[in-house]
């Protein structure tokens, strides 16, 4: 109800036509990684929402992180992502890690967090860290798409990693299947999710729909239920 709801009020406040994309809600540690001339320059963590941390060192040691961009690149692009550590290589690590007689790490998102803040630059690439695309920042670029399905496949041109579960609605009963597909796929990905995102794909409707000072209000986040075990 709280989907249809969004979807409704959504169609409500925009004055064009427009479709929505879905996409699995990686469960890691959020990056934006700007590229000037092709070139990545900075990687910057979100930090408090208003300061993050320069860590292109460690970046640089992940393999899905193109270092140059193929093809003709824009001036300027930031582009926003995620990076985790995937299921295999988190289970070897804590494996690793009971062995050595050290503490577990509690999940993959704590191990990723940590793994970034190592000085040692070794430790990212030893540790199989990932990079996936999903947003975003300033760009400078004349060819630009118009709609963040297009972009994602620009994206995936220059050598970013994109999500492959990504896929374009454009009817409320749609969205709801995809939840459901993905509810169904969860447990088989090789990395954790918590939900799904579902987005207004015309960057133009973006505009006009705004952000508040939390969140935009052309995105929202279907949480699946958390999942239980004993401890």
């Amino acid at each position: 109800d709280e989907v249809r709801n969004w979807v409704e009020k959504t169609r409500e406040q925009c004055s064009g036509e427009i479709t929505f994309v879905t996409d699995s809600k990686i469960d890691g540690v959020a990056i934006s990684l700007r590229y000037e001339a092709g070139i990545l320059v900075r990687a910057l963590t979100r930090g408090d929402g208003e300061r993050g941390d320069d860590v292109i060192k460690q970046v640089q040691k992940i393999r899905s992180v193109p270092l140059k961009l193929r093809g003709d690149a824009p001036a300027v692009l930031e582009v926003r992502g995620e990076i985790y550590m995937p299921i295999d290589a988190f289970e070897a690590l804590n494996k690793s890690r009971a062995l050595e007689g050290e503490q577990l790490f509690a999940n993959a998102r704590n191990s990723t967090a940590g793994t970034l803040k190592s000085l040692d630059p070794t430790v990212v690439a030893d540790r199989s860290l990932a990079f996936i695309a999903h947003g975003k920042g300033l760009v400078d670029w004349d060819e630009e798409p118009d709609n963040w399905y297009e972009f994602a496949e620009r994206l995936r041109g220059f050598g970013f990693p994109v999500n492959p579960q990504m896929k374009i609605c454009t009817t409320t009963d749609e969205i709801i299947d995809a939840i459901d597909a993905l509810a169904l796929k969860r447990q088989s990905l090789p990395y954790g999710i918590d939900g799904l995102v579902i987005r207004v794909n015309q960057f133009a409707s973006q505009a006009e729909l705004k952000t508040t000072s939390k969140s935009p209000r052309w995105c929202v986040a279907y949480k699946y239920p958390a999942e239980q075990g004993e401890t």
